[in-house]
């Protein structure tokens, strides 16, 4: 290891690499540590919103991604119950789905590229704060004493619990799990199928290759198969997909996560702030979670960077209340995902409801637009009334009934 680094990020998931990627960029001496090789795998919906395309082509990320690793998907489909459906586009261009591997290495490969960048796989720091508010990391490769630590750290965060930032008690007790199956993508877009408790999400991933992902309330739904088999359980309460995947293999073991809501009164502290899922997590419905955190990053380029910059080093670790223009971003950012979030949280326990909603948005495709463009934190005001005039159009959104 060189010199000392302004900022140590903790966590090699994509919001940890796209804060390493942003910050030395801007010619900040960064440190990351990833106590797992790199790259890693994740189970996730595998979805990345427009948004989260536009900072991979942004920095250059997208030039080290094969495309047959690629599909680009041009919207959402909704299914509820057999009976209803309804497909909204995206404004914003195409989302990629991709297997969370390729986009890692991705992130992995353009981040090596980098000067004022070390990486360092298969390494966790001990991360402890003295009685003075000061950071101190103890790695194999010495101690070192960081301006500003990153915790990019997942769900359960080191970082955070090192901070003293506590876990709020959960509203939700929902559970997430994903396999791979290899079969041609029958979709355009990411489907959305939901059922009594529980959903499933279609994500095409490349030429052959599609991931299902299914989100649970285990107060709810139990699973029927445990181990390698909890996958094939939960596929029996979409018999429709058991029939799209006609007899299709699956290709690699099912992941799963959970408890996914993570409450916490806010992302920073002392010498530490918090991204991607470490800053607190509601739940993976809307399909945003990438995309927020590659915002988060773009986020410190305005935020933390000029501090880095100009408050002189000899004033040591930055404080909260330095800290508190990224925390404000934050809010802003995670806000519209959070509202949509609560609210499609609520119809998930209310089957009559989503049929009614998801009959609306197919009838009124633009209002399906604007909500979609919302979720990712773009507000298209001036659209908000088109929807009341806009007539169904077979072009972007179908229905059908059971009989």
């Amino acid at each position: 290891m060189g010199d000392q680094p302004a900022v140590v990020i903790i966590g090699g998931g994509p919001a940890g690499l796209a804060a390493g990627i942003v910050l030395a960029s801007n010619q900040i001496p960064t440190a990351l540590f990833e106590r797992d090789a790199l790259p890693r795998d994740k189970p996730c919906g595998e979805g990345i919103m427009p948004t989260g395309v536009r900072f991979l082509q942004r920095y250059a990320v997208d030039t080290g991604i094969d495309r047959d690793q690629v599909f680009p998907f041009q919207g959402i489909t909704y299914r509820a119950f057999r009976r209803s459906q309804a497909t909204g586009t995206f404004r914003e261009g195409c989302g990629w789905g991709m297997p969370r591997k390729v986009l890692s290495n991705a992130l992995f490969q353009r981040a090596s590229q980098i000067e004022n960048l070390e990486i360092y796989p298969n390494t966790q720091p001990d991360v402890t704060i003295d009685d003075h508010g000061r950071v101190n990391l103890q790695t194999k490769y010495g101690q070192l004493h960081p301006r500003l630590v990153i915790g990019a750290d997942g769900l359960t965060s080191t970082v955070r619990k090192s901070a003293g930032i506590r876990e709020l008690s959960r509203h939700y007790h929902r559970w997430g799990v994903r396999q791979h199956f290899s079969v041609k993508p029958w979709s355009q877009n990411v489907e959305i199928y939901w059922e009594d408790g529980i959903e499933a999400y279609v994500t095409p991933c490349g030429p052959e290759l599609i991931d299902i992902a299914f989100l649970w309330d285990r107060s709810r739904i139990k699973p029927s198969l445990a181990g390698k088999s909890v996958v094939a359980g939960f596929l029996k309460y979409f018999p429709e997909l058991i029939d799209r995947l006609g007899g299709a293999q699956s290709y690699d073991p099912p992941m799963a996560v959970g408890p996914l809501e993570r409450r916490i009164r806010g992302p920073a502290a002392d010498g530490i702030l918090l991204m991607g899922d470490a800053a607190g997590y509601l739940d993976a419905i809307t399909g945003e979670g990438i995309s927020l955190a590659f915002a988060q990053a773009v986020a410190l380029e305005r935020t933390v960077v000029p501090l880095l910059r100009e408050k002189p080093a000899s004033n040591g670790s930055l404080t909260k209340a330095d800290l508190s223009p990224y925390a404000s971003a934050y809010r802003q950012i995670v806000f519209p995902y959070q509202c949509i979030t609560r609210l499609l949280l609520a119809l998930s326990t209310r089957p009559l409801l989503v049929e009614r909603i998801i009959d609306l948005l197919n009838r009124r495709p633009t209002l399906f637009q604007v909500l979609l463009s919302l979720n990712m934190g773009i507000p298209p005001w001036r659209r908000i009334k088109e929807w009341q005039k806009s007539p169904p159009s077979e072009a972007v959104t179908t229905i059908t009934r059971e009989h």
